[in-house]
């Protein structure tokens, strides 16, 4: 038997949370039936990685190194169905913790937000309202390679090109109001108001000369994605 510990929540917490709003539970999983996986947590996040330590399963040899989502514990058993193989060129050179982050999730929302949702070109300015994030990190360090001027709030990042904002709803409020035309928003998250029990920040009001502003940029980013989709058939 295998005793695996698993942190639950044990009561939904408000505003910020606190160590009491969750519970270190332990438990023993059973013996493994065939075609199944023992899973040992090598890295915690919202998409954990994780290390096969005994297996019944051809396709998954002891010591795979998988991702899967089985909630924040130490071991787990899987029939393998749910797991997600980590490359097998991964360089030894780069820490598996990467996986959850720059390589991972985060990183390809950072690319493919900035690159092909938003279809960022030089010369452009690029504004992320919480570089200092997971995403909004990695948007930043591509933008700096990208565009000739990128506005950010991040206390612990320095990007070269970049002058300094504050984080969240107030700031990307303003910066609505001051788009060119045609400019691109790609929506990630809203963690300012995350864990917010007032009201909203004010400023978010539009009035009708920036709606329209904003309807003509989302209709000209649909029409260009329109011809681009056209000319791949």
């Amino acid at each position: 038997m295998v005793r695996t510990k698993i942190w639950t929540l044990k009561k939904h917490f408000v505003g910020h949370p606190t160590n009491s709003d969750f519970e270190l539970k332990t438990a023993e999983l059973p013996p493994l039936k065939n075609g199944e996986v023992l899973l040992e947590a090598l890295f915690l996040s919202v998409d954990p990685y994780m290390r096969v330590v005994e297996s019944k399963n051809a396709d998954l040899p002891k010591g795979t190194i998988v991702l899967t989502s089985p909630g924040w514990t130490t071991h787990s058993i899987s029939d393998g169905k749910d797991l997600e193989k980590l490359l097998t060129e991964w360089p030894d050179t780069i820490s598996l913790s990467l996986a959850l982050g720059t390589i991972g999730m985060p990183g390809l929302t950072a690319y493919f937000g900035l690159l092909d949702i938003c279809g960022v070109k030089g010369g452009e300015t690029v504004m992320v309202s919480a570089a200092a994030g997971a995403v909004g990190s990695v948007v930043g360090q591509i933008a700096k390679l990208k565009v000739s001027a990128f506005l950010h709030w991040a206390h612990s990042i320095s990007f070269v090109a970049a002058k300094t904002g504050i984080v969240g709803g107030e700031f990307s409020n303003t910066v609505i109001g001051q788009m060119k035309k045609y400019g691109r928003i790609a929506i990630c998250g809203a963690i300012s108001t995350y864990n917010r029990t007032g009201p909203l920040p004010p400023g978010g009001e539009m009035n009708g000369r920036e709606d329209q502003r904003l309807f003509n940029s989302y209709r000209q980013q649909t029409q260009n994605k329109d011809q681009s989709s056209k000319r791949l058939i």
